[in-house]
């Protein structure tokens, strides 16, 4: 059995073929692809087998080409997770070798997978993160008795403080997410992803009803706000921003209550909570406050011209946090828009 090599942004019922396959999540779907093509400029290459015209294998790839980082082939480039979708486990070896010859001519320096074959490993591990997938009931008591007191106590707190609550689909959302965003990416001494990833944000996913923005207000300001991806009975809590100095008010943990009520009242099953770094225990304490399932997520690294799989070496920690600290948001919104396209 050989696979063909398919682009999802060609395929009008992409999102059909998949949807039948229960590891099947949003970061698989055309609206992913569609996003992160249009946005950096990334070349899908899915690596695709059919049976009597359906769907049974499934690696997405898209191939970054960079004059500074290098020409690589990435499943997925800022993708928290996206494991192969396969009928039997040891598909994915059994085409190894055919998938190392096409990364040869098409130059790249190595392929990056980012999860599983089930629950089996690919081969040396390059990174390891932890994946909270909560399940959604709809019985509301029954869900918020099962948080952590800490994340019952804040939401209580961000009700008697006044904070409101909005879910909305509309541009001007984006746009006042897009601000809150790089106020608190330069806090956190990360660049904000580029204005044009939020426009494609709205243009493929939040207007095509593929996901929500749910935002927190106090006095009229926008205070807090998340960014959850839909696909089929699934959400995935994507991206997250805050006032620091309106932290007090507790109104992330309002802002994730509303979105689990609203999902749950709609017949979503599961809410992904992303990827987390091991090592960030404040924010493992946190997520596993919602009750989650915790699950460990495995990246690899093939290095082509070695031949295997390669394990990550540790590193003095990045330079860079500093600089986008001290610099003035325009200056790392506008440094995110150059370099983005360059890190998948």
């Amino acid at each position: 059995m050989s696979y063909k090599v398919l682009n999802p942004l060609n395929i009008e019922n992409w999102d059909s073929l998949i949807s039948c396959h229960q590891d099947a999540t949003f970061f698989h779907s055309q609206s992913w692809a569609k996003l992160l093509s249009d946005t950096y400029g990334y070349e899908p290459r899915y690596f695709s087998i059919f049976a009597e015209d359906k769907l049974c294998f499934l690696l997405p790839i898209m191939e970054i080409k960079s004059l500074f980082t290098g020409r690589r082939g990435v499943s997925l480039p800022f993708t928290d997770y996206v494991r192969p979708i396969v009928s039997r486990p040891e598909e994915l070896q059994q085409l190894w070798q055919e998938l190392i010859e096409h990364a040869k001519k098409s130059h790249w320096q190595h392929i990056d997978l980012r999860g599983d074959v089930g629950d089996q490993a690919i081969g040396s591990v390059y990174d390891s993160f932890y994946q909270h997938d909560i399940r959604l009931m709809e019985d509301a008591d029954q869900m918020f008795s099962q948080f952590s007191n800490n994340n019952r106590r804040n939401i209580k707190k961000a009700i008697r403080e006044g904070v409101e609550i909005e879910i909305r689909h509309d541009m001007e959302s984006v746009d006042e997410f897009y601000h809150l965003n790089s106020i608190t990416r330069k806090r956190h001494g990360i660049p904000s992803q580029p204005y044009r990833f939020f426009e494609n944000l709205y243009k493929y996913v939040i207007s095509d009803g593929k996901g929500i923005i749910v935002t927190a207000k106090k006095r009229g300001e926008v205070v807090a706000g998340s960014i959850y991806f839909l696909f089929g009975k699934s959400a995935i809590y994507k991206y997250g921003a805050s006032k620091k100095e309106e932290g007090y008010l507790r109104a992330n943990n309002l802002v994730m209550w509303e979105a689990i009520k609203w999902l749950s009242k709609r017949n979503y099953t599961s809410l992904s909570l992303g990827r987390t770094e091991k090592n960030n225990a404040g924010l493992v304490r946190y997520k596993n406050g919602w009750a989650p399932e915790q699950k460990s997520i495995s990246y690899y690294r093939y290095k082509i011209k070695d031949n295997k799989f390669v394990v990550k070496e540790k590193g003095p920690g990045s330079l860079s946090t500093g600089f986008f600290k001290a610099a003035p948001v325009t200056v790392s919104n506008f440094l995110g828009g150059v370099l983005y396209r360059h890190v998948g």
